[in-house]
């Protein structure tokens, strides 16, 4: 019986042996292959840099006909901002600098392009004293060829002094007497009219006449009725409508007698 149980014993082994494929049966061992270990260092990747665009300084003339040095930074400020909008470059301010440019000038640009000569200056002296002023203008306006004024320069101790700043709604006209018209509109009911004389050696002007046009006058029940005066010393002098807006008007936007003054293109 003991051997019988050994026998048995002896076979449930081999058994097991054939099984695990130790006594090389129909499924040898399978190969055992290593794969190689690499060992790669982590990699990272730089977030992507946005830098703003500088713009490149403009490079301005050395030199401008006919103005004083002194003009200078003036003119050099006109020329940068004809060349940054002759560039096509999208600006949220308009960047008229020293020249004092208020408004985007009408017409400087066709279809987006920037009408090469159409901005510049005259150098002149208006009130003969012997003091050249600049005068900051355009080309035409409104379809007319009749420069546009956009400010007026003189010089105090060899420096420059603004002595007046127009725009659309606020133009002003040379005469060949040296007097400065100006016509300031904020509508038909608000409208005023002015004249100016630059006196010798000064830096400012001297007001010579005033005329404005109101809704608002405590003569009349009605406030909404519009009146039209001149302001001498302080009072009010009514006039009519028609001589405010038919003989006042025309004088005050169109002089009889402009100033001549030699354009210059800034470009």
């Amino acid at each position: 019986m003991k051997r019988i149980i050994s026998l048995l014993t002896c076979a449930a082994v081999l058994l097991g042996f054939a099984a695990c494929g130790v006594l090389g049966g129909d499924n040898p061992p399978a190969e055992t292959t290593t794969e190689p270990i690499t060992t790669t260092k982590p990699t990272t990747t730089a977030e992507p840099t946005t830098t703003a665009p500088v713009t490149q300084p403009v490079k301005v003339p050395d030199s401008y006909k006919d103005a004083p040095a002194a003009y200078k930074p003036i003119l050099d400020d006109l020329y940068r901002f004809v060349t940054i909008i002759s560039g096509n470059e999208m600006v949220d301010i308009l960047p008229s600098g020293k020249a004092e440019i208020m408004e985007m000038p009408y017409g400087i640009l066709e279809n987006d392009v920037y009408q090469k000569g159409f901005m510049g200056y005259a150098v002149k002296d208006i009130n003969q004293d012997g003091v050249p002023e600049l005068i900051i203008l355009s080309k035409a306006y409104d379809g007319k060829n009749v420069p546009f004024i956009y400010s007026i320069f003189t010089l105090k101790n060899n420096k420059p002094v603004n002595i007046g700043i127009y725009w659309s709604r606020n133009k002003g006209k040379l005469a060949a007497d040296g007097t400065i018209y100006n016509l300031s509109s904020g509508g038909a009911a608000y409208t005023h009219f002015y004249s100016y004389r630059l006196k010798s050696g000064a830096s400012k002007l001297t007001l010579l006449t005033e005329y404005q046009s109101d809704t608002n006058d405590d003569r009349y029940p009605d406030k909404s009725i519009d009146i039209y005066y001149q302001v001498v010393d302080g009072e009010k002098i009514f006039i009519t409508r028609d001589e405010f807006f038919n003989d006042l008007w025309d004088k005050y936007d169109n002089p009889p007698n402009p100033m001549p003054l030699d354009f210059i293109p800034i470009d």
